[in-house]
């Protein structure tokens, strides 16, 4: 069974009883009837820093699954983040008993879909399209609650799915040479495009990301960059970038390893999640024709880069 989360699934409404939710608009009312109250964050924690929660400012919208104690599916919502009660905060009226809750953030994208052949959590599933590099950043949460009849507030916390990986070419002939189709081009692959509702990787084949081109300049030389939008980097899995040319391809390089050898304060999935942005840097060599390797960079929650050597 095939599920679109932008709308409510009618289950939903057969179950309007028992179950209900509250919105800003009657706030008085959901805080004296609510048992729960979810409460969203996407925080980023720094040692020397206090925690900043920006998720009023990259999440849109929340996709909130429901299912009991055996994992069996009860419902689902979906509510825009400018309907949330204070930005951040879901009211829900649940009978008492063992929930299990799984929220997704930006679900709605058209470029989102969730399969559910079967109605138990393990059998739910949210694949990515990797053809738009446009696509909103996909957000996850989990959380397991007791309803026991007095009121509870519940955290959610987020993490990031999405990254934005770029690709640049330096050294370029001439400009003319930095357009998708004639000489060059920029291709990653990756099986990190579909998950369960625990957020591990779904096995299938891989998938290839397309990218927007942009041409540029680095003091006197020219060159190109390609901007992919990518799902979760997993630290034991591959991911591969490929330089190709006319002529055939100049360059293969796994993605995921090439980072983990530059940094040594990243090692895990985890640490993967916690930066957004990764640039690659390859430069063109002349004699041979092939791409070599220059460096990278990666940003992390408040923008700084990490750079490698360059």
């Amino acid at each position: 069974m095939k599920l679109y989360t932008a709308r409510i699934l009618p289950m939903l409404l057969t179950l309007a009883v028992t179950l209900s939710s509250c919105l800003k608009e009657n706030e008085d009312d959901c805080v004296e009837d609510a048992s729960v109250a979810l409460r969203f964050t996407f925080t980023h924690h720094d040692e020397t820093e206090e925690p900043t929660d920006l998720f009023p400012y990259r999440v849109n919208d929340v996709d909130v699954y429901i299912f009991d104690e055996n994992d069996r599916y009860v419902y689902n919502m979906s509510v825009a983040q400018n309907s949330l009660s204070g930005g951040n905060t879901l009211y829900l009226d649940l009978e008492e008993g063992e929930y299990k809750i799984v929220t997704w953030g930006n679900l709605s994208d058209s470029g989102y879909g969730v399969d559910a052949p079967e109605q138990t959590r393990n059998g739910f599933t949210v694949s990515a399209t990797t053809d738009r590099p446009d696509i909103s950043d996909l957000f996850h949460g989990t959380a397991t609650l007791t309803v026991d009849g007095s009121p509870r507030t519940q955290e959610i916390q987020l993490i990031r799915n999405t990254h934005v990986l770029r690709v640049h070419l330096i050294g370029l002939s001439e400009p003319t040479r930095t357009i998708p189709g004639t000489d060059y081009s920029i291709r990653v692959e990756g099986s990190n495009h579909h998950y369960d509702f625990d957020n591990n990787p779904v096995a299938q084949s891989a998938a290839t990301y397309i990218p927007t081109y942009t041409s540029l300049t680095y003091g006197e030389k020219y060159a190109v960059r390609a901007d992919f939008k990518v799902q979760r980097l997993l630290r034991d899995q591959y991911m591969t970038l490929t330089i190709s040319n006319g002529n055939g391809t100049t360059r293969t390089d796994d993605i995921i390893q090439r980072i983990l050898t530059v940094y040594d304060d990243i090692e895990t999935t985890e640490d993967l999640d916690r930066r957004y942005e990764y640039d690659l840097y390859y430069e063109l060599d002349d004699d041979t024709g092939t791409w070599v390797f220059i460096g990278n960079s990666v940003s992390d929650w408040d923008g700084p880069s990490m750079p490698g050597d360059l």
